[in-house]
Parts: C-alpha cells; structure tokens; sequence
C-alpha cells in the first residue's frame, strides 16, 4: 500500500449475531495492527451494547441489518475524518 502511496486503515466488523463471544480475538487484532502501527476502527464496541436481534437481517440471517450499517456508517466516518485530517496522530486504535 505504501509503494503505491497509499495509507492502509482498518474496519473491523464483528459477528453480529455473537459479537461479545469474540470479543478475545478482537482485543488480538487490536494488538496485531496497533503493532504495526495501522490505524484501524473496531466497531465491536459499537455494537456490543446492544441485542443481536437489533442488529441483524433476521433469525436465519447474521448479516448486519439497515440500522447496523447506519452505526457502521458513522463510527466509520468519523474514524476517516480523523485519519485524513491527522494521519499521523492516530497509530492504534480508535473508537
């Protein structure tokens, strides 16, 4: 990414339906970009807070429903506002 004079950032969705289950492989990655020095978003808590059916297409279907995008959205906005306006102040994770 950097030859190419890119930036690299990082989104990190969790499962909805069994978000706090993995919430030990997140506190990994959080560990594995912060390491590298990779600005990245986990929006775990974002979405920790609230019940699964909140967030979901349905009982059959995990996929994140219209107002967990919306969340997403957001969180993810906010976290690139920042990034491009200061990229070299966030080097870990931001929330």
């Amino acid at each position: 990414t950097r030859l190419r004079g890119g930036r690299l950032l990082v989104v990190m969705f969790p499962y909805m339906d069994e978000a706090l289950r993995f919430q030990p492989v997140h506190e990994q990655l959080d560990q594995y970009w912060k390491e590298r020095g990779v600005p990245h978003l986990d929006l775990l808590p974002v979405f920790s807070n609230l019940p699964p059916a909140k967030l979901v297409v349905n009982a059959h279907d995990a996929h994140p429903n219209e107002s967990a995008h919306a969340l997403a959205a957001d969180a993810i906005d906010t976290f690139l506002k920042r990034e491009i306006a200061h990229p070299s102040a966030s080097t870990g994770q931001t929330h």
